[in-house]
């Protein structure tokens, strides 16, 4: 990714919004922004800003990209479990 010494958290956020209005969930918008700008998702974790972070999670989640860990506690033998 040649411009990413000059993309700000602000900017980057602006572009990912940017997608998401022509159509595309958030996942979905980071990803074609890496992929035009080729680069890995995993390079651009430090531009994300919490509320971004939370969009992403939540449109990862809906797209089926993503299934959180979810905790729980089984009353009958007292014991955690993950589901």
């Amino acid at each position: 990714m040649e411009n990413k010494q000059f993309l700000s958290k602000e900017s980057f956020s602006r572009i990912i919004e940017t997608k998401v209005l022509s159509g595309l969930e958030y996942f979905d918008a980071v990803i074609e922004f890496c992929d035009e700008n080729d680069c890995d998702p995993k390079d651009i974790t430090k531009f994300i800003q919490p509320v971004l972070l939370q969009k992403l999670q939540s449109s990862a989640i809906k797209s089926g990209y993503y299934r959180p860990k979810v905790e729980s506690v089984s009353i009958e033998n007292d014991t955690l479990t993950s589901i």
